[in-house]
């Protein structure tokens, strides 16, 4: 049995935006504070004890194995089903590939609908300033969870007990229209995506829930936000 031990993150209450009850998102969805702590607080728990049982194995972090993109989805996954558990209105949309990620209990036969008109679209990106690629430019409310891992995960003369956990460093949560995009390019597999325009990313990030000082001190932040650093 292995006797390395791995570090979980842990969400810091102060963090969090003294204001959320005016944000327009989680007051029509009937949101908490609460609603977004215990969700972390699981994704850390849940990531603890399976690296500990990984590492036990001999198979290092599970962060650590997986391509980021890769990452990034199961993220976003364990965010839908994790926020769903602790939401009292919206529960995970059953149909794959349905729309939003998260919509509202009781409206829709088994929770199944293509496109309700309206929930919560869940995503997770590593990007600090909450930019994510999306296949459309559409009207939405959208939740992003920005996250970091240690940047020495490839590093294997990093000890895996002094390696940084998974760590959740903001959350996002406003309505974006589709004029607040902007369209990509085509990719090498000739895939468009979209992606929130420079103005459109300034008035989301306004909606913000959660916000550690990794991304109080980023330029825009402070030009934007001016928040102390806690």
């Amino acid at each position: 049995m292995s006797n390395i031990s791995v570090q979980v993150a842990e969400v810091n209450d102060s963090f969090f935006n003294p204001c959320l009850a005016d944000n327009p998102c989680v007051s029509r969805y009937n949101l908490r504070k609460a609603d977004f702590a215990n969700t972390m607080t699981d994704i850390y728990e849940f990531m603890g004890d399976l690296n500990a049982m990984s590492v036990e194995r001999g198979w290092g972090r599970f962060e650590d194995m997986l391509q980021l993109q890769a990452l990034s989805n199961v993220l976003s996954n364990l965010l839908n089903s994790t926020m769903a558990k602790h939401s009292r209105e919206l529960v995970v949309n059953t149909l794959p590939n349905g729309h939003p990620d998260l919509i509202r209990t009781g409206i829709y036969q088994n929770n199944l609908v293509a496109e309700a008109e309206d929930g919560v679209e869940m995503k997770a990106t590593r990007n600090t300033g909450a930019a994510v690629d999306m296949h459309s430019a559409r009207e939405q409310d959208l939740c992003t969870f920005v996250y970091q891992v240690d940047e020495r995960r490839d590093d294997p003369g990093v000890p895996i007990a002094d390696r940084l956990p998974l760590t959740f460093t903001g959350i996002f949560l406003g309505h974006v229209t589709e004029d607040d995009y902007r369209h990509n390019e085509r990719g090498e597999r000739g895939t468009r995506t979209a992606t929130l325009s420079a103005e459109g990313l300034s008035s989301y990030r306004l909606n913000w829930v959660y916000l550690t000082n990794e991304l109080r001190g980023k330029t825009w932040a402070r030009r934007t936000l001016n928040l102390p650093m806690l």
